[in-house]
């Protein structure tokens, strides 16, 4: 059952959070304090409540719906996996038989070749740097055959590409070189689909997908089994199409994300009024995904003038899991201190840049998690401010 369309969620996730924090300053960091021409000075401290909210992975999947690329919910375990899907080929029953008789008393021997066909993944695009491993991958292609002949399939020329323009990688295993018998359909003018498929125990699809290739391109060999009478329909079409399956059981480690975002904080505030500004972070992170996170502010120029964690890095720290399924959530706090000096520079930058590094629970000993649509992750952000007015 397909729930949602869109990209993979892991960088969305990460900006999705970081805007709802910018955006909530944003919006409830809006004040305008007149000066009145009185004596003396008070020093008010407001208490802002900013975000108080949940959400779930199923909640943070985009919908799009002009790709290939798209994303499966289980209605029963919620468990999530990424599939691709695409016809990648066709051939006529006149180009296959090249000049032969389409009925006969005996089928003639008959090679036919379908040159490397070009599917792009962009998987690629995914992730950042790191190591990404995919427990439990496969890859089907689909026949759709309408000729009533003995015949067979192997693949030819099965490569991954990790970049558009770096050399291709093997894809090898008994599912890649071995014949495969192709199912014939009950009676002339029908079709029958014949399925063919790559998985860890035929071939080495973990290690191409765990690469997060940009395309893989592979060819096909055909041949018949001659000897017995044959009758094949005029102008009939056969098809081949892939599906590519990654189940969401993986581990990740010190997988990064960066980006460069527009900033503007439009603030009708005399910064020179604020003695300071912190905020009370706190996050129950009930997916097996921990991040270390800072936030770089960048001027006009793209020039770091300062950095949202100054006395570290952020760490989300991941659910705890057992036999790779969340059995706890983790709860992270943080005071984040902003002085007057601070808010300057942050009211001066234009650009922010995210440094995210990710890591899936118990990565260092090799345990695999799996992500489900109804994890839950809850924020929570306040912010106390100290004005000074001068009465």
């Amino acid at each position: 059952m397909i729930l949602k369309k869109g990209t993979i969620l892991f960088k969305i996730f990460a900006l999705f959070l970081l805007m709802f924090l910018i955006n909530s300053c944003k919006d409830n960091f809006d004040f305008n304090i007149k000066n009145i021409k009185t004596e003396g000075t008070i020093t008010p401290k407001y208490a802002l409540p900013l975000i108080d909210a949940s959400f779930t992975l199923e909640g943070l999947l985009p919908d799009d719906e002009d790709l290939n690329r798209y994303l499966i919910i289980d209605p029963d375990t919620k468990f999530i996996t990424i599939a691709y899907d695409d016809e990648v080929a066709e051939y006529s029953i006149e180009e296959y038989m090249d000049g032969a008789p389409l009925s006969g008393p005996s089928l003639p021997y008959i090679q036919y070749t379908i040159d490397p066909q070009v599917i792009d993944l962009n998987f690629n695009t995914l992730l950042g740097d790191g190591s990404v491993y995919f427990a439990n991958p496969s890859m089907t292609l689909f026949i759709t055959n309408y000729w009533d002949i003995p015949s067979r399939f192997r693949f030819i020329d099965f490569y991954y590409f990790e970049e558009e323009n770096s050399v291709g990688i093997p894809v090898t295993g008994s599912a890649v070189t071995d014949w495969t018998d192709i199912a014939t359909p009950a009676s002339f003018g029908d079709s029958i689909i014949q399925e063919i498929v790559l998985d860890t125990a035929t071939s080495n699809i973990d290690d191409m997908i765990s690469a997060l290739p940009h395309h893989i391109t592979f060819g096909a060999e055909f041949e018949t089994v001659p000897g017995d009478p044959y009758n094949l329909p005029p102008g009939s079409v056969n098809k081949l199409r892939v599906e590519v399956k990654v189940p969401l059981e993986l581990s990740l480690s010190n997988v990064l994300l960066t980006d460069t975002m527009d900033f503007d904080i439009d603030v009708n505030t005399d910064s020179t009024k604020v003695n300071s500004l912190s905020i009370n972070f706190a996050a129950l992170n009930g997916f097996p995904l921990g991040m270390n996170t800072q936030i770089y502010f960048a001027d006009e120029n793209y020039i770091i003038i300062d950095s949202l964690f100054i006395d570290g890095r952020l760490d989300l720290v991941p659910a705890t899991v057992s036999n790779g399924i969340v059995d706890h959530s983790v709860k992270t706090t943080k005071t984040i201190n902003l002085s007057a000096d601070r808010m300057d520079k942050v009211l001066e930058a234009k650009y922010l840049i995210p440094h995210i590094l990710f890591r899936t629970t118990d990565v260092e000993n090799d345990v695999e998690v799996k992500l489900y649509s109804d994890y839950e992750f809850g924020l929570n952000l306040s912010a106390l401010i100290d004005l000074e007015i001068i009465m």
